[in-house]
């Protein structure tokens, strides 16, 4: 048995580091293509795409929701559009989805069968263990949620991998934020034209 005030071995700590730089690394290559995105459903993408290289995750996916809490869209990674058309609607917020949707906390799942909310999945949706969702919120005003599921080597997500999760929870709203205004200016454009 190990002693547990022993220090890790410079390997181990090399090995962290180089982990810690690369995510890193993702993170601002996130932030610069955030920067330089014009479309705002790429935009949504890229989170969602770096949101699963930082962590390691097979399966990614961004619920936006409506004015009134509903998933609007539901953006994905690591299936094809076959694959997601064969599973069919959008999800409705029910099960683990749900619960994050309601309690707009941090919901980190070793096994998504083994949680009380689990309620499974639809037909055609592929298998998941690992689960992690962040709420994505502006000013407190939930915006939408952010999902990973299948840690990397069938592990459980890490808190580390939730810290960065967190972040990219903060770049999706500001993207989220940016669209709504964009759209609620071009609204108004459209109104005062009318009143012309």
């Amino acid at each position: 048995m190990a002693d547990a005030t022993e220090q890790p071995k410079d390997g181990d700590l090399q090995a962290e580091l180089d982990q810690l730089r690369l995510k890193l690394t993702l993170f601002a290559d996130l932030t610069r293509r955030i920067a330089a995105t014009q479309d705002p459903y790429e935009l949504l993408r890229e989170v969602v795409n770096a949101a699963c290289e930082i962590t390691g995750a097979r399966y990614g996916a961004l619920g936006v929701f409506d004015g009134e809490g509903k998933i609007l869209d539901f953006i994905t990674q690591g299936v094809s559009e076959e694959e997601r058309d064969a599973v069919g609607a959008l999800p409705v917020g029910h099960g683990l989805l749900g619960l994050l949707q309601s309690s707009q906390e941090v919901v980190r799942v070793e096994d998504l069968a083994a949680h009380v909310a689990s309620v499974g999945f639809p037909k055609n949706h592929p298998p998941m263990k690992s689960f992690l969702g962040a709420p994505v919120r502006y000013e407190g005003q939930p915006l939408g949620n952010l999902y990973l599921t299948e840690k990397e080597g069938d592990g459980a997500f890490t808190e580390e991998d939730e810290r960065m999760l967190l972040l990219l929870a903060d770049q999706a709203a500001m993207a989220i934020h940016n669209v709504n205004l964009h759209a609620a200016a071009e609204d108004e454009r459209a109104r005062l034209r009318i009143l012309v």
